[in-house]
């Protein structure tokens, strides 16, 4: 399913080496990783700006002025359009402007705005605390809205650098799991959060939400697996 993410750019595009990859990685992480231009996807920015580019074997998003609730997605089609399917990417956020953007990956049933999806993403602020704040969030919505928070949960990390797990395990059952390694996985939430909708994308998303900061979004790799890799 993820053939479409295979041809090459630059690697002077912006975002060439923005980050650096561990030496020390998940044996897995790098099988799908992104050393290619993006084909076969549909690009979607509801307000503000969003610049996308691959370089350096990593995608990556430069984001500013979205309006509170709106998001920015790259979606690529489900080939089939059926559960189980478990989404993963590594991912890593920076901050130009001292806030830290909201980054995460989810499944949708369209591609417009005002589509309906599902999503696990990850905000962390230092918002004048003593240490970072880092919140995992799982919900549902549209790329305008939330409608449901199933669960917020602090994680005690200040790494930018974390792994995303989300699954559709069954009809209207979607599980969400955080790993700091891409080795070691955390379920996140009271179970399976349940909602009606029969995903027809796959998707990556990042956002300021209502912030005036610029934010980095950079992802590794993105793996679509027919499974229900639940643990």
């Amino acid at each position: 399913m993820l053939s479409t993410l295979n041809a090459r750019v630059p690697a002077d595009s912006w975002v060439a080496n923005l980050f650096t990859r561990p030496s020390t990685e998940s044996v897995h992480a790098d099988d799908e990783e992104f050393d290619a231009a993006l084909s076969g996807n549909t690009a979607l920015t509801v307000s503000g700006s969003a610049a996308w580019a691959v370089g350096g074997h990593q995608l990556s998003s430069l984001v500013s002025g979205q309006t509170d609730g709106d998001l920015t997605a790259q979606l690529w089609p489900l080939t089939p359009v059926s559960a189980p399917v478990t989404i993963q990417a590594a991912l890593s956020f920076a901050t130009v402007d001292g806030e830290f953007p909201l980054v995460g990956i989810g499944l949708s049933d369209g591609v417009t705005a005002s589509d309906t999806r599902a999503m696990i993403y990850v905000q962390r602020s230092e918002g004048g605390e003593a240490e970072p704040q880092t919140q995992i969030n799982h919900t549902d919505g549209t790329f305008t809205a939330h409608a449901n928070a199933h669960w917020a949960v602090e994680y005690a990390s200040e790494s930018s650098r974390l792994y995303l797990r989300y699954i559709w395990a069954a009809a209207n059952s979607f599980k969400a799991y955080l790993s700091p390694d891409g080795v070691s996985w955390t379920a996140f939430g009271n179970g399976a959060a349940s909602l009606t909708m029969t995903p027809s994308h796959f998707f990556v998303s990042a956002s300021t939400w209502a912030s005036a900061a610029v934010g980095i979004a950079t992802f590794d790799y993105l793996r679509v697996t027919e499974a229900d890799l639940s643990l």
